[in-house]
Order: structure tokens, then sequence, then C-alpha cells
């Protein structure tokens, strides 16, 4: 859907921006939109933390080592992607196999 074709949209904004101005970032957004999906569409490895970042990834791990390392990249980004059986993903484990 293109966003200038949102009725709602046109007449939810701000009565201090010109109709052009507005007009001209409706486009931007919607550009900006199908640029953001084609980008995510590319990502053929993307981790499985859900909200967690990386950083509760990298902490948690250093607090499960003995000697409270910090954990290598290799094994945060392995963890960082574990694969459940009945999920289907764009790329295979086989990549995390040889690291």
């Amino acid at each position: 859907m293109h966003l200038g074709d949102c009725r709602c949209i046109w007449e939810k904004r701000p009565q201090t921006i010109p109709d052009a101005q507005f007009k001209d970032l409706l486009d931007y957004w919607d550009f900006e939109l199908v640029k953001n999906k084609s980008n995510r569409l590319k990502a053929d490895d993307m981790h499985t933390l859900g909200p967690n970042s990386y950083a509760l990834l990298h902490h948690e791990l250093q607090q499960e080592d003995p000697n409270k390392e910090p954990p290598s990249q290799a094994k945060v980004y392995i963890k960082s992607r574990p694969r459940n059986p009945k999920r289907k993903y764009k790329t295979s484990y086989q990549k995390l196999n040889r690291i």
C-alpha cells in the first residue's frame, strides 16, 4: 500500500506542515519501507534471540564459564542461532558446523 493513498494519514497530518512537504514525507516514508523490507529479505542468517540482545547472551555465557572468561565471538554466534527442528529456515545449520 502506498502511504500517500491512505486517507486517514492525510486527515491526521499536522496542520503546521505544508501540504507539499507532507506529500514529500509520505513519499520518503514509503520508499524507506520498501527499502527496509527488501534489505530484511536479503538477510539469510538471522539470529534467533528474539528480543534478547547479543550483550545479554554474551553476559550469560560469561557467567556460565567456570573461570568467568568472556566467550569467543564464534561461541556467541553459534549460541545466537539455535535451530528448532519444527521450523523452516532460509539457511541450514551446516553453515554453523563449519565454525
